[in-house]
Order: C-alpha cells, then sequence, then structure tokens
C-alpha cells in the first residue's frame, strides 16, 4: 500500500480516492456558483451522501473548480467543492468531493 505521506510518489501508484485527493488542480481566482437544481439525479449527474457532511458527485460540465460551489435541490442546499477529479474521455465529465455549507 502506497502511503501519501511519501515525499515522492507517482498519481498513477494511487488508487482512485488517494488520486482524487492528491490531485492538486488549479482553483478559480473567486469561487462560482453552479446550480444543478433543474438537472435530473442519476440521468445528468450522481450524487451519494458518505456521512451527514460530505458527499461524492460525479456529473458533466466545464469549468467546475475547487473551491466553487455547487446547488443540488431546490431548497438550495449549496456544497463547495473539495477536490476534483476530470475524466479524459469525454473531457466534461468529472467526479468531486464536495462538502455542504452552512449557509
Amino acid at each position: 500500500m502506497i502511503m501519501l505521506s511519501k515525499t515522492e510518489h507517482k498519481v498513477t501508484d494511487l488508487n482512485f480516492f488517494d488520486r482524487l485527493f492528491a490531485q492538486v488542480l488549479p482553483s478559480s481566482p473567486k469561487p462560482r456558483t453552479h446550480n444543478f437544481t433543474k438537472q435530473k439525479m442519476s440521468v445528468n449527474y450522481e450524487f451519494e451522501e458518505i456521512d451527514g457532511r460530505r458527499g461524492q458527485m460525479t456529473g458533466y460540465g466545464k469549468g467546475i473548480n475547487v473551491k466553487d460551489y455547487i446547488i443540488l435541490t431546490k431548497q438550495g442546499i449549496r456544497y463547495r467543492v473539495e477536490a476534483i477529479e476530470y475524466y479524459s474521455e469525454p473531457a466534461d465529465l468529472w467526479t468531486a468531493l464536495l462538502y455542504k455549507c452552512c449557509a
């Protein structure tokens, strides 16, 4: 098992979640909000709650970056993007780790 505490490692040597957290992507200069309330879950995106505060989302769309916000419900619940990884094919498919925001 490869530990993230090693000073040098190849991203390709890590499992999916280790790669997700090790991935360093530039974040937007100013966080943006992406509204998914009109999208259909299980059609346009998938969201799986990890615990009461975190979730994993897979969806389509370009321009979503770390520190951006995603609104998923009509009640306006916002999540902050903590980590995101874009797939190579199709290029606008991504998976992200989200944290529920208080406000």
